[in-house]
């Protein structure tokens, strides 16, 4: 899951990222 992690975040925009980082850390 942590490469299809990786190209999903150079496919996605900043915002994006940021989003999947706020879910990323919440999840955690």
């Amino acid at each position: 899951m942590k490469n299809i992690a990786r190209t999903v975040r150079k496919n996605m925009t900043d915002s994006e990222c940021v989003l999947w980082s706020r879910l990323r850390r919440n999840r955690v």
